[in-house]
């Protein structure tokens, strides 16, 4: 510390980085996401459990597939939520690449010539991402409880006829 009381890059090392405001939400936004998916995930296990013998194949295929679409909202939130302490700017960590290994720090080629940089897709990438996968797991469970109940409905139709029914 300084004689005024001011922090020091030295004092920084031991505690975590000040964030700018814009990350800090992001950060508090993806631990938020992470509880939710969590969430989802444990409810769709459920689903699958109490209900599995009720529901049709093609169903449970819909919630298989909606269950993997969230876990990989996840794991995208992860890699985003334990790489943003080691950054202070939004803009700087959203134009980072990032992956789940060698998150922030960057391959010593001279240390090991053979290494490969893993961090292909950027901090906005891995964003983007989350959401999109977060929302297409949502849209493969409607879709699954829909084709469901069109089943039920309908016994003994096509697929092609399930779709104008349930139109």
């Amino acid at each position: 510390m300084t004689p005024t009381g001011q922090k020091t890059n030295s004092d920084r090392s031991t505690g975590p980085l000040p964030m700018d405001d814009q990350l800090k939400t992001l950060f508090e936004y993806t631990k938020w996401h992470i509880g939710l998916y969590t969430g989802l995930v444990t409810a769709l296990i459920a689903v699958l459990q109490l209900y599995g013998e009720e529901l049709t194949t093609v169903t449970r295929l819909f919630f298989l597939a909606s269950l993997l679409c969230i876990l990989a909202a996840g794991a995208a939130g992860g890699i985003v939520g334990s790489s943003i302490p080691f950054y202070r700017q939004f803009d700087v960590f959203m134009r980072s690449r990032l992956s789940p290994r060698n998150s922030w720090e960057k391959i010593d080629k001279a240390v090991d010539p053979k290494a490969t940089d893993t961090a292909k897709y950027s901090g906005k990438w891995w964003t983007h991402f989350e959401h999109t996968a977060f929302w297409l797991g949502i849209g493969v469970a409607v879709l699954g409880i829909i084709v469901n109940e069109a089943i039920r409905r309908w016994p003994g139709k096509s697929a092609f006829e399930f779709g104008l029914g349930i139109l």
